[in-house]
């Protein structure tokens, strides 16, 4: 896991217990939480299919959609692989940073969130109150991302973890 931590008033990089201590802390989801609505299903559909651009090849697939869920149906039959990440590892080489660094390139998230001043407004009050973190599975560059579509400025959580 990576914190990306935000920078104090002089520029500084702060530790997570600086960050913290004293304070009531709110950690919030980024994915389904911040944004979701109708298009979460949508967007989640478009980012298996980038992960299955990146191995159709590998799987014998030439359409996305079915290579991502070959990665699944090779998970289903052994039980060592207990994720999709453990099969583009183990099978295939392909390491959470190299898949990553992918999804971040081909993931097309203006197609799929809307901006959501009010989301916005909310985290600049209650950041005002207490320290915000942000937990993510996603990829810090998608994560940061997802913020600036929502129009949410980063700093304005004390921590984002990926």
């Amino acid at each position: 896991m990576t914190a990306m931590l935000r920078s104090s008033a002089v520029g500084e990089a702060r530790s997570p217990a600086e960050s913290f201590r004293g304070r009531t802390a709110i950690l919030f989801d980024l994915d389904g939480t911040l944004y979701g609505g109708p298009a979460l299903a949508p967007f989640f559909a478009h980012v298996d299919a980038v992960t299955g651009l990146r191995v159709r090849a590998l799987v014998g697939e030439s359409d996305p959609a079915r290579a991502f869920d070959a990665i699944e149906r090779l998970r289903a039959g052994d039980p060592a692989l207990r994720s999709k990440s453990d099969v583009l590892e183990r099978r295939f080489g392909i390491g959470l940073a190299e898949m990553n660094r992918f999804r971040e390139r081909f993931t097309d998230v203006e197609a799929y969130v809307t901006p959501d001043p009010r989301a916005a407004r909310l985290l600049r009050g209650l950041a005002k109150e207490r320290a915000l973190a942000l937990g993510t599975n996603n990829a810090p560059r998608l994560a940061r991302r997802l913020l600036a579509r929502l129009g949410v400025d980063p700093s304005t959580f004390a921590a984002i973890l990926t």
